[in-house]
């Protein structure tokens, strides 16, 4: 890159208008010359969100940033991400990010195809309200939603003839190649003739997490096979990497520190008629990496809600090894009883009885291998642990995730662990090998991946961050509690992926008994990193300085630290503002809001708790 990431930063916050950008999901008035709305952070009556010429500010949460900010916090990307987000937005050029695209033609065709989903979404719609859409609507109203609530979600209609939204796209100048390819039309075998691709359904827009339709969902109203058809895979839409509601329910899964997963978007809609905004679902697919790491930006607690005819084959040990993927995000899941959904269960029990059910929710290893074990035999048991178990743990790994799970199926089982873990060294020694080309091949591409991780530098680690290391490296078991500390981690730190998972080795170690400074560097998977390396021979160094009676006191004086921080550079930034304010007019109001606001941030903060 020519250019260093701030310099392509400054590029976009000098092109893009803050107003403009908040203004399309947030409403806002002019007070005092300067815009104010409701904040999308918080749950609040009054306006608190302040816009100014080049940052935001909440005077209720204290949220705070810029365009590059805000675009993170609501679309839940990463750094890198917003910048390619807004700069595809507002035509912003940034070959460093991404040299090798067509931009301009590309960008077009984008639009173009985002345009004609959208058309067809307000056909859809259309049909719903007409002697045809009849029958939907009144199975629509019979499962309990409201009117209001069939508008706010989108339902529509397919038109009485096949294609219906063909003839109407192609009257609108849109190519049926364009339609074909995003899954609203397909071609008849017969004659090749382009029709409907969804006919004779209630449809519902799939969104992508900034709210452009991207697919549609239908259900069969006449008992056709299947019952529920999504579009195809698209350039626009990609089953294994969208969860569907989540443009919509991100906001309110940061307000309640939870994220729910269901398998069908009627379930969805449902729950969030009920009173339970921060629930999304799977495409039709298995859960996946790339919908897990979605889920990541958003919080860091899922619950899986499985219907009660389906947990067993749902509730798989792959799902499981996602899971390990992303240990940013804890996972859990439940069951309903036999026979129900969360669409049938809700309507007939109630939100608090189904609120009760997931109070019920275990972590996703114990509930995949209770719900294999919940119909075997005792005497069983040992064979569907050889046959199914090991095999899967044959795929994990890393030694330490692998070391833990052997002891928590060993605990679920009642098998001895030593006993699995023999059994895994056979399976291992017993595994077939590639010959030839194949072989090679394969060993190159680990070579040049180990290669390729090695040249990476990791994210520079601060004086504060070796601190929080050094008292996580030198705690004993017990000292501290792990899952809080990893929590408050994930919020107040800004720590890089590889020093975050090596923080959360040190607390699975804790959390089994173990010291992590007792352990052999080798039990570290980021050992071999030469970073890795590094980190861990400072933390072997400073040992004396890590010695102390108070681990938990210590631990929150250094997050306190942290957080003081954040607030000192909010009152920089508010000051810097005071002064602009001081010397306008129409904004002398405001000058006393902020003063109240940094007279509140300079109060002595509140104990950090980590029990």
């Amino acid at each position: 890159m020519s250019d260093s990431l701030d310099d392509v930063k400054k590029r976009i916050l000098g092109r893009v208008t803050l107003a403009q950008l908040i203004g399309e999901t947030v409403s806002l008035e002019t007070r005092s010359g300067r815009p104010v709305g409701l904040c999308p952070f918080h749950n609040e009556k009054s306006p608190s969100f302040n816009l100014y010429d080049d940052h935001f500010y909440c005077f209720g949460c204290k949220k705070n940033g810029d365009a590059i900010d805000f675009v993170r916090e609501t679309q839940g990307l990463g750094f890198v991400d917003a910048l390619r987000y807004l700069a595809g937005k507002y035509g912003i050029e940034v070959p460093e990010l991404d040299a090798s695209r067509s931009r301009d033609g590309r960008r077009r065709q984008d639009v173009s195809l985002f345009k004609m989903m959208a058309e067809a979404q307000e056909f859809y719609v259309a049909a719903l309200q007409t002697p045809h859409g009849k029958p939907a609507l009144d199975y629509l109203l019979g499962r309990g939603f409201t009117p209001e609530h069939i508008a706010a979600c989108g339902f529509g209609m397919t038109p009485a003839e096949g294609f219906g939204l063909v003839r109407h796209l192609r009257a609108k100048g849109y190519r049926e190649d364009d339609m074909a390819d995003c899954s609203l039309a397909t071609a008849s075998a017969r004659d090749g003739r382009s029709f409907d691709f969804l006919r004779t359904r209630l449809t519902l827009p799939i969104a992508d997490q900034q709210g452009r339709i991207i697919g549609f969902g239908g259900r069969t109203l006449d008992g056709a096979h299947p019952k529920y058809l999504n579009s195809r895979d698209s350039k626009l839409f990609d089953k294994s990497r969208t969860l569907f509601g989540f443009d919509k329910a991100r906001s309110r899964m940061r307000e309640r520190g939870r994220a729910i997963l269901v398998e069908g978007y009627m379930d969805t809609l449902q729950l969030w008629q009920a009173g339970l905004p921060e629930v999304v679902a799977c495409m039709g697919t298995a859960f996946t990496e790339h919908q897990l790491k979605l889920l990541r930006h958003a919080t860091g607690q899922l619950i899986l809600l499985f219907d009660g005819d389906t947990a067993g084959q749902k509730a798989t040990l792959a799902a499981v090894n996602i899971a390990l993927t992303v240990p940013e995000v804890h996972v859990r899941a439940v069951s309903l009883s036999a026979g129900e959904d969360p669409d049938s269960f809700v309507r007939k029990f109630g939100l608090e009885a189904l609120e009760a059910e997931l109070d019920k929710a275990v972590d996703l290893l114990d509930f995949a291998v209770g719900e294999r074990l919940k119909s075997t035999p005792s005497l069983a048991i040992p064979s569907v642990v050889s046959n199914e178990f090991v095999p899967w743990l044959a795929h994990v790994s890393d030694r330490l995730q692998r070391s833990y799970l052997i002891g928590r199926i060993a605990n679920l089982t009642g098998i001895p662990a030593s006993h699995i873990e023999s059994q895994l060294h056979g399976s291992t020694k017993a595994a077939p090998r590639r010959q030839g080309a194949a072989a090679k091949s394969s060993a190159e591409e680990s070579q040049a991946e180990a290669a390729k991780a090695q040249l990476a530098p990791w994210p520079p680690l601060d004086l504060t961050g070796f601190d929080l290391f050094g008292h996580l490296y030198h705690a004993q078991p017990g000292e501290l509690n792990t899952k809080t500390v990893m929590e408050v981690v994930r919020q107040d730190f800004d720590l890089g992926g590889e020093h975050f998972a090596l923080l959360g080795e040190f607390c699975a170690a804790l959390e089994r008994g173990e010291a992590p400074s007792a352990q052999p560097d080798h039990a570290w998977s980021l050992s071999l990193d030469p970073e890795g390396a590094a980190l861990l021979a400072r933390l072997h160094a400073a040992t004396p300085a890590f010695t102390c009676q108070n681990r938990k006191g210590s631990v929150a004086q250094v997050i306190g630290y942290v957080r003081q921080r954040r607030v000192k550079q909010t009152i920089s930034r508010l000051k810097t503002e005071m002064s602009r304010a001081a010397v306008d007019p129409s904004r002398r109001s405001e000058v006393n809001d902020i003063l109240k606001t940094i007279h509140e941030l300079t109060r002595p903060p509140a104990a950090v708790a980590l029990d």
